[in-house]
């Protein structure tokens, strides 16, 4: 809040460039105005929040010893995604190990035998390689320049038209 605008504001006259400085400058003072008219947390969001950190102590610890057998396979479903978003994938699938011996009805793997500790680390390695590619600059943008594309591009199967496939490159 207050305390990053402050930041914002210092580094802008402590910057040696003119235009970097008077951005930061403007950005603090943007986060400050943000800042004091945000609402403050209800009361539904933060048993919200104490919820969600509840079930994400809960993915952590997995304690699977608890459950019973005929509900592992639904509850290890159900909670997948969860652990999926807090980072926990892994931690998750493997404390199903032995526990779990065929897959999910959506499963649809290569190979004859199932763990979900394997299952975990492949969905995991691909969160891992989407977070990536989502965050990282194309080569052809990292390099700069225009490359005098067409924003109307052609056909194949793309879509053509207005933006869908052919063209230049960003």
């Amino acid at each position: 809040g207050l305390g990053g605008a402050a930041l914002g504001i210092a580094l802008g006259v402590l910057s040696q460039s003119l235009y970097l400085g008077a951005a930061l400058v403007v950005s603090g003072l943007i986060v400050a105005l943000f800042a004091s008219i945000m609402p403050r947390k209800t009361r539904k969001g933060a048993l919200a929040l104490r919820e969600v950190l509840g079930l994400e102590e809960y993915i952590r610890r997995a304690e699977v010893e608890r459950l019973e057998f005929a509900a592992a396979e639904k509850h290890f479903e159900a909670l997948l995604p969860y652990a999926m978003a807090f980072g926990l994938t892994e931690v998750w699938t493997k404390a199903f190990e032995g526990l779990l011996s065929r897959p999910p009805d959506w499963y649809d793997g290569r190979f004859p035998t199932f763990t979900p500790y394997w299952l975990g680390w492949r969905l995991a390695a691909f969160h891992r390689a989407a977070r990536v590619a989502a965050t990282s600059v194309p080569r052809s943008a990292a390099r700069g320049g225009w490359s005098g594309g067409s924003g109307f591009g052609g056909g194949g199967f793309s879509g053509g038209g207005m933006g869908g496939g052919g063209g230049g490159t960003w």
